[in-house]
């Protein structure tokens, strides 16, 4: 027997057009007219014994109506070889007494939708319906992760979060004052929330309590947390040995995943060249490397790059390792996102006789902008299109680069600190600060692309405000240089005017929302008075008598 456990049926009147819709915003072609007559032929053709009939409950105002209807329908349906299931919304009141109806007149379960219900799969009303259906003995079946019909975060994204605990490699980083002073000390309190929730498990009490909690509480916990970072426990580096002089050995020292909790997640890894003493090595390895996930790379260019960790034996086993962290993602694809190329982040510390008191940074300006912008020692490209990027001039003998491509940062060790305190600065303070950045231009291309769909247009509205309440008009850090490095970034990735593409959108929809309430208000000031009216010529004829 073949059973079809997912399937939808709409009102006879109305299906067509609900299904043209969905075919629209999913871009998929439908393959029935979302009838039951139409269902029935579907099952027919593909040998389908049963189907399981699911409704999505969208607001809390359609669960008795739509339930009483699918009663009234079960027979019928039953005929077609449909089983169908009762609906649910988490913010329906009257739910014990909702699902004893559906379990006294024989539905079997019910449908949650925490997408189309813009509520996360651990929040509290649905853990209590849950609890209740199962305890009535009705099946439960959930919508996990993102719909395709509406580009919004993963409202399940527990499970992700619950895949990392398990992961015996990949621990969470819980950020500590005394270790990591340097953060805490740099990014302002409201930033700090942003990007370091897990400051909160510092306290030992706090830390205490959620050590105990069962894994898939400590998921849940998490999840709620604005981001949340892992990094994978890599083994001991080995010591490499040059087989060719023309080769560049690098290891890998940290991998790590900062995940947001709107569904937009960053793979890091941090690698270093430091037994070449050679810039050109740096400039050929950022060149090579930054490509090293496209799908279609060819892996010979690699052949002169090799790993010196004993984690991977050689580029392929890291590719591999790489798309089992991120795998496909047809989402970043919406957004028009380059998921296949590395972000380069690069610190590089120079000798001092090439760089002193005694010589000009213009022997070495052609240099600098091919490390800003990511080209190989060799190439032969405009000046002009190298510069193209913004600098910041960190101290006399320090520079950061800042182009579309990454940010990049050449210091000459003639000053101690460049070597000691500025390479621990660039890994911490600007690391996040840039990774803040990206996040800004990602989520803010997710809401543009979720106000050109025109789905779920009031949470999307009400995304935008918090969005920019709580992230987009705060300060990252009071440092001079940490502002203008924002600010940089900012202007660098056209942060700015994403923003006001979405503020457009969000005026133009506030403005049309504002207008037809204008309307409504109108025309029931018409009715009311209307009804007045009616009343004082009743009135008058009835003195008349």
């Amino acid at each position: 027997m073949i059973i079809d456990f997912h399937t939808h049926t709409f009102p006879d009147k109305s299906s067509e057009k609900i299904v043209n819709h969905l075919a629209h915003i999913g871009c998929i072609p439908p393959h029935t007219d979302g009838s039951v007559i139409g269902l029935f032929s579907s099952m027919k053709e593909a040998d389908i014994d049963y189907s399981v009939n699911l409704p999505v409950m969208t607001k809390p105002s359609q669960v008795e109506k739509v339930n009483s209807s699918l009663i009234q329908q079960q027979e019928y349906l039953l005929d077609m070889k449909i089983i169908t299931f009762g609906g649910m919304h988490p913010s329906y009141t009257n739910y014990k007494e909702e699902l004893l109806r559906l379990k006294q007149a024989g539905i079997p379960g019910i449908k949650l939708h925490p997408a189309y219900q813009n509520v996360d799969l651990d929040d509290i009303r649905m853990m209590r319906i849950i609890d209740e259906a199962s305890s009535q003995g009705l099946i439960t079946l959930v919508h996990a992760g993102i719909d395709i019909g509406i580009y919004d975060h993963n409202y399940s994204s527990v499970a992700h979060i619950l895949k990392l605990l398990k992961e015996e490699k990949f621990k969470l980083r819980i950020f500590q004052k005394d270790k990591d002073l340097e953060i805490y000390t740099h990014f302002l309190p409201k930033i700090r929330e942003v990007l370091f929730s897990t400051f909160e498990l510092e306290d030992k009490n706090k830390k205490e309590k959620f050590d105990e909690l069962p894994i898939e509480t400590k998921a849940a916990v998490l999840a709620h947390y604005p981001s949340i970072t892992f990094e994978y426990e890599m083994k001991k580096d080995m010591q490499g040995k040059t087989i060719d002089e023309n080769s560049i050995f690098f290891k890998i020292q940290k991998v790590g995943i900062v995940l947001f909790n709107t569904g937009i997640c960053f793979l890091y890894l941090k690698t270093n060249i430091e037994e070449s003493e050679n810039f050109a090595d740096v400039l050929n390895f950022n060149y090579k490397f930054r490509d090293i996930n496209q799908e279609y790379n060819n892996l010979k260019n690699y052949d002169k790059i090799k790993v010196q960790a004993d984690s991977f034996e050689n580029i392929q086993e890291l590719q591999e390792f790489i798309y089992n962290i991120t795998g496909p993602n047809t989402d970043a694809l919406k957004l028009n996102l380059d998921i296949e190329r590395f972000y380069t982040y690069s610190y590089a510390c120079i000798k001092q006789d090439v760089w002193n008191v005694d010589t000009s940074f213009e022997g070495i300006k052609n240099d600098f902008y091919k490390y800003v912008n990511i080209l190989p020692s060799d190439s032969n490209k405009d000046s002009l299109i190298c510069e193209n990027a913004k600098v910041i001039a960190n101290s006399k003998f320090s520079k950061i680069g800042i182009s579309k491509l990454g940010v990049n940062l050449l210091c000459s060790d003639c000053d101690i600190d460049n070597y000691t305190i500025l390479e621990q600065e660039f890994e911490n303070k600007y690391f996040y600060t840039y990774i803040l950045s990206l996040y800004l231009k990602v989520y803010l291309k997710k809401l543009n692309y979720k106000f050109k769909q025109g789905v779920n247009l009031q949470n999307t509205r009400k995304e935008f405000v918090e969005f920019t309440k709580n992230i987009w008009v705060q300060e990252v850090t009071t440092e001079d240089i940490g502002s203008l490095y924002y600010k940089d970034l900012k202007e660098t990735l056209e942060i700015e005017k994403i923003y006001g593409d979405v503020k457009n959108k969000y005026d133009i929809l506030y403005r049309e929302l504002k207008i037809e309430k204008n309307e409504k208000i109108s025309t029931c000031m018409v009715v009311i008075l209307g009804i007045i009216l009616l009343f004082n010529v009743l009135n008058f004829f009835l003195t008349l008598l």
